[in-house]
């Protein structure tokens, strides 16, 4: 079995509500394991604030917006992990090397499939943009869950809408 294996749900979703944060540099700086002052990369890339634009710079939010996820099976993966490496710590076995690329691979090929119309484009990282993805999400019965080493799943999303005009 493969890391694509332990994929359950491919689905998009019209977004009724749009969640934003004042300052999306906050969401990046929440702390989360290994990581005391949040994100490494912010700052450090134009997709990243403090230079990431704003969503609703890039994207017309009055037009039908969406999210694309993916709903990968971490608890599978977790026990596939021990299986080939049985003194490994459950921490070890979740660890995001391990599967992250590949998800994060299917996600974007399915955004870039549902983004084929030239008018929408589609952020991997829209909390960069100042989208609170789990709230968004919340809102819209995924269940997505903050404690990564008890959960069973993991969400992968990504937003896609329609481009603002140039001229606006």
């Amino acid at each position: 079995m493969s890391v694509i294996d332990f994929i359950e749900e491919k689905e998009l979703i019209t977004l009724k509500r749009l969640y934003h944060v004042e300052s999306p540099i906050s969401l990046c700086r929440l702390p989360y394991p290994g990581h005391k002052k949040g994100c490494p990369n912010v700052g450090k890339s134009n997709s990243c604030p403090p230079y990431a634009i704003r969503l609703g710079r890039k994207y017309n939010l009055q037009k039908p917006c969406y999210f694309v996820y993916v709903k990968f099976n971490i608890k599978k993966q977790e026990t596939r992990m021990l299986k080939l490496h049985p003194n490994w710590t459950k921490k070890q076995a979740r660890c995001l090397l391990y599967w992250q690329n590949a998800v994060r691979k299917e996600l974007k090929e399915i955004a870039e499939f549902y983004s084929l119309n030239p008018d929408l484009d589609y952020e991997l990282i829209p909390e960069a943009m100042g989208l609170h993805v789990f709230e968004t999400a919340i809102y819209h019965g995924i269940k997505i869950e903050r404690n990564y080493s008890t959960q069973e799943y993991i969400y992968k999303i990504a937003f896609i809408g329609e481009l603002r005009d140039e001229e606006e």
